[in-house]
């Protein structure tokens, strides 16, 4: 082989070469789940170890999930069953006025962060059922209690492009993205009004502003626990 032919195989190299990085760079940026386009960290270090057992199994199916355009996405279908069989433990749940053991007791945790996206990512919501009581973890008017087989959260997703859920503990937190194309995304604005209605209820409205006008999401009547 002469040299005029290594210059020529050199030449032919470097091309393809540059091709394929033309190729990935086109690739990465229009890829489907190129931008957070919403994003939520809560701190679980201060639940249960069995709360945050059931946390982390729960994410794990959350996690890389996606949603087509114009797909509905079920929290209950997709997290199954919360049962011993599946790895759930028994742990403190928020029903009615106590907080007794349930098994998958804590995961509302999850399904809440799952709602506050979908409410800022301008998701289209089906079903979602609020607390009976304010809890500490979550901002009333923001949560979502799952139950199997009876209360789930719903919604669609109305954009142009799939989107795709992250979501895994980081160290003392719990963090749940929405990944999707940004330009595609109807970015909201969620307002919540509070109001006092005697010592033991709390009245919460819901407000959602970026999908050309204001739209009531919620309007909620808590408990609110003494002491």
């Amino acid at each position: 082989m002469n040299i005029s032919d290594l210059k020529s195989d050199w030449k032919s190299y470097a091309l393809t070469l540059g091709l394929l990085f033309v190729a990935f760079g086109i690739y990465w940026i229009t890829r489907p789940f190129a931008d957070i386009v919403a994003s939520k960290t809560v701190s679980i270090g201060e639940l249960s170890k069995a709360q945050r057992m059931n946390i982390t199994l729960a994410a794990k199916f959350l996690d890389g999930a996606t949603i087509k355009p114009g797909e509905q996405f079920s929290f209950n279908k997709l997290i199954g069953p919360r049962t011993e069989r599946r790895g759930y433990l028994g742990a403190p749940s928020y029903v009615g006025p106590n907080s007794p053991s349930t098994t998958g007791g804590g995961i509302c945790l999850l399904s809440s962060c799952t709602y506050q996206l979908a409410l800022e990512s301008g998701m289209a919501i089906e079903n979602r059922t609020p607390h009976l009581r304010t809890v500490k973890t979550i901002a009333p008017g923001l949560d979502a209690t799952v139950w199997y087989g009876q209360s789930d959260l719903t919604f669609v997703n109305k954009t142009n492009s799939p989107i795709q859920f992250h979501a895994f503990p980081d160290g003392s937190d719990l963090k749940v993205q929405m990944l999707g194309t940004r330009a595609d995304i109807h970015k909201c604005t969620v307002r919540t009004y509070q109001q006092r209605n005697d010592r033991d209820h709390l009245r919460v409205r819901v407000v959602r502003s970026g999908l050309g006008r204001d739209q009531e999401i919620s309007d909620d009547l808590y408990g609110v626990p003494r002491g």
